[in-house]
């Protein structure tokens, strides 16, 4: 097939989702990444996706719907946001969540063990083994069943095939050679532009020296091409911070044992910051700690609890996580001061049960924290960013005079997101959502186009 109703360029979240719905309504597609997508943010991430009034949340009994997460999202990101993108995301992800389970056979379900920062009700889906290295493989195995996908990996897209008629395709380097490829759309999911320190200092300095654990290939090269071509970008300063990721770097503690009660410590044995603020928002404080780095401190309940995710899992099976009988031998194993540590825990515990308030003005802790308990060193992190180009209800860019620019279409990490600015307005698995909810809307104006044209005599 050499003919294709849409390029993609990108094969993460958005660009799966987009190949997968655009396949299964009847379109040809060809799908473009600089690896095979295994480096990706969807892969790389906690994976959950956020979805509202799920057929999965109506079996458990849990009362939501878009409206209620519209306005978990204006609360956390305190009414700054995206209102279309926002509502066309909140409205289309349980469409992309149930596609997933119910057209491509994944076996899906609502996540139950992890409360979430920023989520009014249980809103987190996942695979088996909530994990987004198995979401990933789960999602590319669907597109690799399906015929009107066609794959090219290890492929660098260069650039649009642009004129004053629209965007035509894509200009893509492969085995040293440039090749084009034509079609009625283009689409970008190339991600944002965390990989890109200089577009980071320009436009979110406040995380710029941090590190980077997402998508090494995300450089904002599509939201420049975008902007070339006079598209409108919004929210550049938002993005999703992490203050939960291993100290080696080499992994990630799921969504966060803070909301199972988890306490941090500094290097010193002494809490620093509210811990019950959600994780993005969370990183700027563990990088502000002595030496740039944290203990998260919690109890075996906890840790039973948070066994379900697959990035606690890989810490654990590690030896990252540590383990001890009392509070002394803990601080011991990590390298801290055990009489300052000891004295910490028991004040936190006496605000846990509401005896005193708490110092640092945490309102929810959960439970007391008892023996044994547990501990990892993490670090501070950037993700990826939030922010980029403006799109309409059709997915389609948009052009800063707020027209679309034909043939150009958007979704994932390249688009705006749910977030608001800066860091505190992410709440997990919000990306996923946005990846998703957006990739199907993509694929039904690819599709519409397609039937279209093949019902014209």
């Amino acid at each position: 097939m050499d003919r294709y109703d849409a390029v993609i360029a990108g094969a993460g979240a958005a660009g799966l989702s987009v190949a997968t719905c655009a396949a299964a309504m009847g379109a040809y597609v060809l799908l473009i990444d600089r690896t095979d997508g295994s480096s990706s943010d969807f892969s790389k991430s906690g994976g959950g996706v956020a979805a509202a009034g799920t057929a999965f949340q109506e079996a458990a009994g849990v009362v939501d719907s878009a409206a209620i997460w519209i306005e978990d999202i204006r609360r956390k990101t305190e009414n700054s946001f995206e209102p279309s993108i926002t509502e066309l995301v909140a409205r289309r992800a349980r469409d992309a969540i149930h596609f997933q389970a119910r057209q491509l056979g994944m076996d899906l379900h609502l996540v139950k063990n992890i409360p979430v920062a920023g989520h009014s009700a249980q809103r987190l889906h996942g695979t088996p083994g909530e994990d987004g290295r198995e979401f990933f493989e789960m999602l590319a195995t669907a597109a690799d069943r399906l015929p009107n996908i066609s794959r090219l990996n290890d492929a660098d897209a260069t650039g649009l095939i642009a004129s004053d008629e629209g965007v035509g395709g894509l200009a893509v380097r492969v085995a040293g050679g440039e090749q084009r490829f034509e079609a009625p759309y283009t689409v970008l999911c190339c991600g944002g532009f965390a990989a890109n320190r200089s577009m980071v200092r320009e436009h979110i300095p406040e995380i710029a020296a941090a590190l980077h654990i997402g998508c090494p290939y995300n450089d904002g090269r599509s939201i420049a091409w975008g902007q070339t071509l006079g598209a409108a970008v919004s929210h550049l300063d938002s993005y999703q911070g992490h203050g939960h990721v291993i100290a080696d770097g080499e992994g990630r503690l799921g969504l966060g044992l803070t909301t199972l009660g988890a306490i941090m410590v500094d290097c010193n044995g002494r809490r620093f910051v509210c811990e019950d603020i959600g994780p993005s928002e969370l990183a700027a404080h563990v990088m502000a700690a002595p030496r740039g780095s944290a203990i998260e401190v919690y109890d075996q309940q906890a840790h039973e609890a948070a066994s379900s995710m697959g990035a606690y899992r890989n810490a654990v099976s590690r030896g990252i996580a540590m383990t001890a009988p009392t509070p002394e031998a803990l601080a011991e194993r990590l390298g801290i001061a055990a009489g300052p540590f000891a004295a910490t825990l028991a004040l936190a515990n006496r605000a846990a049960a509401g005896e005193i308030a708490d110092p640092l003005g945490r309102k929810k802790f959960g439970r007391t924290l008892s023996p044994p308990l547990w501990g990892v060193r993490v670090t501070g992190a950037l993700a990826h960013t939030q922010g980029g180009l403006l799109i309409n209800d059709r997915a389609q860019v948009l052009s800063t005079g707020g027209q679309p620019i034909k043939g150009l279409l958007a979704a994932g990490g390249t688009v705006a997101g749910i977030s608001g600015r800066g860091a505190a307005g992410y709440s997990s698995g919000n990306g996923l959502s946005q990846a998703f909810a957006l990739g199907m809307i993509v694929a039904e104006t690819i599709s519409s186009r397609t039937a279209d044209s093949r019902s014209m005599p």
